[in-house]
């Protein structure tokens, strides 16, 4: 069943760029994953030279939310430049996937394991675990817009291997599309790929501006996000749709194509964050978290479907 959320004053949402409570973290979102009962770990895609925060926690547990940073403490070979994408590591509550849009002159392309811990006299850390380039380094030796990483999402496989999906942005020109394979140690070995559009649904859109894997049994229905973004002032439009789903199989997971579902209408935002709601906020199963360009991001949880 589609669900049309039409929002006609952006000036009365809460804008993070201008909230005095959120000021210490991203002020916009290009992902964010569920961290706990009462929080969401936030990415945003501040470049390599930026001195901005990379990750946030945002913390629903009193009254007002509230973004707190993250001080990674190594990056390995450079700060995370341009993250686009973020999950849960499942089987951990404190580790998480990190996902840079790729490569830029020979450099990025990174798939970043993190984990987090909270100290009382320095707020919260993150330490790298491991990092991978799932995918090879482009002739030109910068990744085209339409091959960037929007969204990540991982699993448990069949046979206990953390199974990674990937999803590529699109555009107007061509259709996104899903590349999945199984990250071991610090290799990730592709398994398939297949081509997601969202041109029918959104016009000109981005078909991938991030994914969720929402389990159904033993499969994963597969959400995705279309987005436009004609300008840094928009206007802005963006639907949730279903796509397909994940099917188990003795060898891994096989992808099974369905016709486009779309779940939520969101007009005037351009969403690049879409996230499970913790439990402190009832009545919704999803959130997300936008990047307006020129008019900052905001977060809202979505009303839950009947």
């Amino acid at each position: 069943m589609r669900r049309n959320l039409t929002f006609l004053a952006l000036g009365a949402w809460l804008a993070f760029a201008a909230a005095p409570a959120l000021a210490q973290g991203p002020a916009e979102f290009s992902g964010m994953a569920r961290f706990g009962p009462h929080r969401l770990l936030v990415i945003s895609d501040a470049k390599a030279d930026s001195p901005e925060a990379r990750l946030g926690i945002l913390s629903l547990a009193g009254k007002s939310p509230r973004m707190l940073p993250v001080e990674v403490e190594d990056w390995g070979d450079g700060r995370a430049s341009d993250l686009e994408a973020c999950c849960p590591v499942p089987g951990t509550d404190d580790e998480f996937l990190l996902a840079e849009s790729g490569w830029w002159k020979g450099r990025g392309g990174r798939l970043f394991r993190v984990k987090l811990a909270h100290h009382p006299d320095r707020g919260w850390t993150g330490r790298i675990l491991s990092v991978c380039q799932p995918l090879p380094v482009p002739a030109e030796g910068s990744t085209p817009s339409p091959l960037q990483v929007e969204g990540i999402g991982a699993v448990v496989d069949p046979q206990g291997r953390l199974f990674v999906v990937l999803g590529l942005r699109g555009g107007p020109e061509g259709p996104g599309s899903l590349v999945w394979g199984t990250w071991d140690q610090e290799a990730f070995v592709q398994a398939g790929q297949c081509d997601v559009s969202t041109h029918a649904e959104v016009a000109t859109s981005r078909s991938c501006a991030d994914l969720q894997l929402v389990p159904e049994g033993d499969a994963f229905r597969v959400l995705t996000v279309a987005s436009t973004d004609p300008s840094d002032q928009g206007p802005f439009r963006s639907a949730i749709v279903e796509v397909g789903r994940f099917l188990p199989r003795a060898e891994g997971f096989a992808f099974q194509k369905s016709p486009n579902r779309v779940l939520w209408r969101l007009e005037g935002l351009k969403v690049e964050a879409l996230a499970p709601t913790p439990d402190a906020l009832e009545g919704s199963q999803f959130c997300v978290g936008t990047d307006d360009e020129s008019y900052g991001g905001i977060f809202r949880p979505l009303p839950a479907l009947p």
